[in-house]
């Protein structure tokens, strides 16, 4: 006996939408169409056969694809699979030890859940390959793969029928579907291996035959080497097989020499089922491929036993009569109930948002029975529409929507800046957002409020109107919600100015003039540290500090009280009882030198000496007085007058000729047609 390691592999089909309650045809068809001398599917021939076929389940023989070392690999199949059925197609054969092996298969649209070999004591370069096969509605199918001996006879077909009979009686549920099929290499349909066979499979007619009537499957069309057989349970749901626009009730025969239209079964050509090719090469086809159909009833779908809905309390009905169920936070409950056939407990609920805001909807359970009853979490509001789907376990399912609304709700108030610092007088702008539930800003009206330091009005402008009290406190608020910031009022710049610096001497305190701006209630003045005014000439530092609760500003400055010149000079010159008898008087000449107290001091001279008179130039150009006088001397204006009737007199002007502490000073008048100018100075207090 051989003892195989089942060689097992398996892809399942991802569904391309779940399937309603409705039958299932499913298309079963062996194959022993290698070609070539190596009974292998290489050269091609066959490989175009099961593509053009397109059969569900294919019970294959002489399995070998590829050549060393790849031959029979994993990697290998997967390939060969994949290019002539397709990639979602299961498959499994039974392993090879030697280069003479010729494997059984069996490849799947559906998926295989169970695979294994029977053991084939007559034969050691094959045994029996069954699969158990996940077909849609309650029932598994069970494939079994055969290839009986040829060169055994008659009796060892039945020996290995008798086996193959054991091996299905013993392992097959008799609930689940059969199918068996591939080469018997019988010369009739009586012979003693189907006899024996009848007792588990259906032998009888009607058989598939070709387009011509004919049924035998070898290659001379004189045998029917080939057979697909269903159980009892099978081939009462055998329907007529359809490809293109042609109909076989019993199944077909397929030969590529006979077929038309060649164009429905593309890519197969017509020399594909030949022994021969046009140049004489053998392809040692031997055999027809053969396909039957079943429609196999499926389970029934789900029903809704209770709609899809939330847990919210508050519903709207829109103009088109659409109900949305109110949800006003991030998230509500969801429920729905289905019954089905096999139970509700066997049932999966998933929950998805099949239409509405382009946000995503989070469930916190899906894909199972419990979420039946789930958490629906939003992450913007919007319309929804939310839809539980429950699948039974053959995967039919049904459908259940409610339609949801999530309006936007406020969630929070915050408001900015959330502290300031400002003077009296100046704004500030405060902004209050209001956040929904899903922390995004939406509309909602504010009321604004300040306890103290100024005023807000409604758009969250605040004016400093004191300090006093200071800080103070803004609160916005809005929906229930409010924010506050605290506000820190600070006393207002005003600008200090001093005038009035300079004065004189007259006995008479000497205060600054201080102004500001704006106008504040007060401000403290400080001479030299004191806050009363000088007397005295003399210099005295100034500061200006205003005192109010509102405002702040300071300024500093000199004080200058000038010495009185012309007192100080009579001082020099003159004693007390001097100057209190009028020797001093500003018109006295007390040394008769023609020149007044007043004109001595203007021409920085001594009233107690002599001093000359002022001569006049007179040349060419005019007449002209030059005298020279202390520089910058306070007190007194100068000024130079000419006149032709010593009445009415007229300012000539002075020019420093020679700057320095004394300066020189000239005054001309150029000649006229007057008959008499006279030019004269004169000096005056000022």
């Amino acid at each position: 006996m051989r003892h195989f390691r089942n060689l097992l592999v398996t892809l399942v089909a991802l569904l391309g939408g779940m399937r309603l309650s409705a039958d299932e045809v499913i298309r079963i068809m062996t194959g022993n169409i290698t070609s070539g001398n190596l009974s292998s599917y290489d050269p091609g021939e066959g490989n175009r056969i099961f593509q053009g076929l397109h059969p569900d389940i294919a019970l294959i023989q002489e399995m070998n694809v590829g050549v060393s070392p790849n031959k029979n690999t994993a990697a290998t199949y997967r390939a060969w699979v994949t290019a002539n059925f397709g990639s979602t197609f299961s498959y499994h054969v039974e392993p090879t030890i030697t280069n003479g092996d010729i494997p059984n298969g069996i490849v799947s649209r559906y998926p295989i859940i169970a695979a294994g070999e029977w053991n084939d004591t007559t034969m050691t370069n094959r045994d029996y390959v069954w699969a158990r096969i996940n077909i849609p509605g309650d029932k598994d199918l069970w494939a079994v793969s055969v290839h009986i001996s040829s060169g055994g006879g008659a009796s060892q077909r039945d020996a290995e029928a008798g086996e193959i009979k054991s091996y299905i009686q013993s392992q097959v549920p008799a609930g689940d579907y059969l199918v068996l099929g591939g080469d018997f290499n019988t010369t009739s349909r009586t012979e003693a291996c189907i006899t024996t066979l009848s007792s588990v499979v259906v032998t009888t007619g009607p058989f598939p035959v070709d387009q011509a009537g004919d049924g035998d499957t070898n290659n001379g069309r004189g045998s029917p080497y080939d057979w697909v057989m269903p159980d009892t349970d099978l081939n009462a749901v055998k329907t007529t097989l359809v490809i293109g626009s042609n109909s076989f009730p019993n199944g077909l025969v397929f030969d590529s020499r006979l077929y038309t239209p060649l164009s429905a079964v593309a890519p197969i050509l017509a020399t594909d089922s030949n022994s021969t090719y046009p140049n004489g090469s053998m392809t040692n086809m031997q055999h027809m491929a053969v396909m039957r159909a079943f429609l196999i009833p499926v389970n029934a779908a789900p029903t809704i036993a209770s709609a899809a809905n939330t847990s919210s309390v508050e519903t709207v009905t829109d103009p088109d009569l659409s109900v949305y169920e109110i949800v006003r936070s991030t998230s509500i409950g969801l429920s729905v109930l289905a019954t089905d056939d096999a139970g509700e407990a066997a049932l999966k609920y998933t929950w998805s948002k099949t239409a509405g805001t382009s946000s995503a909807v989070t469930f916190s359970a899906t894909g199972t029975n419990a979420a039946k009853n789930c958490t629906a979490t939003f992450h913007a509001s919007g319309d929804y529409i939310l839809t539980a789907t429950a699948q039974d376990v053959p995967g039919l399912t049904v459908t259940s929507q409610v339609k949801v609304r999530v309006v936007q709700t406020a969630g929070s108030l915050t408001l900015n800046p959330p502290t300031a610092t400002l003077a009296v007088n100046a704004t500030q702008v405060f902004t209050a957002t209001v956040s929904d539930q899903f922390n995004q800003p939406m509309t909602s009206p504010i009321t604004w409020s300040a306890n103290g330091g100024g005023t807000i009005n409604s758009s969250g402008v605040f004016t400093a109107t004191t300090a006093a009290g200071s800080p103070f406190v803004v609160t916005a608020s809005s929906a229930g919600f409010s924010d506050t910031s605290g506000v820190t009022v600070t006393r207002a710049i005003a600008t200090v100015s001093l005038s009035n610096l300079n004065q004189t001497y007259d006995g008479a305190p000497k205060p600054v003039t201080v102004s500001t701006t704006p106008a504040v209630q007060g401000v403290s003045i400080l001479y030299a540290g004191s806050s009363t005014p000088p007397v005295n000439a003399g210099t005295y530092a100034v500061s200006a500090t205003v005192v109010d609760a509102n405002y702040q500003g300071t300024a500093s400055g000199t004080l200058v009280i000038a010495a009185d010149e012309w007192k100080l000079w009579k001082n020099t010159h003159f004693t007390a009882p001097e100057q209190a008898a009028g020797l001093a008087a500003d018109g006295a000449d007390p040394d008769a030198d023609g020149f007044s107290n007043l004109a001595e001091y203007a021409l920085g001279a001594n009233p107690r000496l002599f001093t000359a008179p002022l001569t006049g130039l007179l040349d060419a150009g005019g007449f002209t007085i030059t005298f020279t006088r202390p520089a910058n001397l306070p007190g007194i204006h100068y000024a130079a007058e000419v006149s032709g009737d010593l009445t009415t007199w007229s300012p000539v002007p002075l020019e420093i000729i020679t700057p320095g502490a004394v300066e020189t000073v000239r005054a001309s008048e150029p000649f006229g047609t007057a008959a008499m100018r006279c030019l004269r100075l004169r000096f005056e207090r000022e």
